[in-house]
């Protein structure tokens, strides 16, 4: 009998949670969005470098509804954003998929994604390689 409250009692005590890693990953059949590759929690710091961002690009990420069929705009960088600091950070606020992408404006007004031509995503970082010769660095911190 007391063996059993023992291991109730372990049961129910409060653990922490182990901190996920935070990978995005890049759709596979069009190659122009990075996604999640799970739901991100309220509270995760997402840390974004850039590294030659086209002038006529803007990279942006985006958070899923529920289903993904559109999207709530979180955070958008031009190149002058991005020559303002090294690093830039954003604090989710909300659960759920983010996915990152860069829209590129052309000389005639139109505009269409910047596809991915690289990527390499490990448990600390993902680094990706955009059609302009871009680079995009993506690291996290999540609770």
């Amino acid at each position: 009998m007391l063996l059993l409250f023992v291991a109730l009692a372990i049961l129910s005590t409060p653990t922490k949670s182990i901190a996920q890693h935070v990978q995005f990953v890049v759709e596979p059949t069009m190659r122009s969005t990075a996604l999640s590759s799970s739901a991100l929690e309220a509270g995760t710091k997402l840390f974004f470098q850039f590294k030659g961002i086209a002038s006529n690009a803007t990279v942006i990420l985006q958070k899923c509804s529920e289903p993904c069929n559109s999207a709530k705009l979180i955070a958008a960088w031009t190149t002058k954003d991005c020559d303002l600091k090294e690093v830039q950070t954003v604090n989710l606020t909300e659960r759920g998929t983010y996915y990152i992408w860069a829209q590129i404006q052309n000389n005639d007004g139109s505009t269409g994604p910047d596809f991915y031509t690289e990527s390499v995503t490990t448990k600390d970082k993902s680094e990706f390689t955009f059609q302009s010769g871009g680079r995009l660095i993506v690291t996290a911190t999540q609770k």
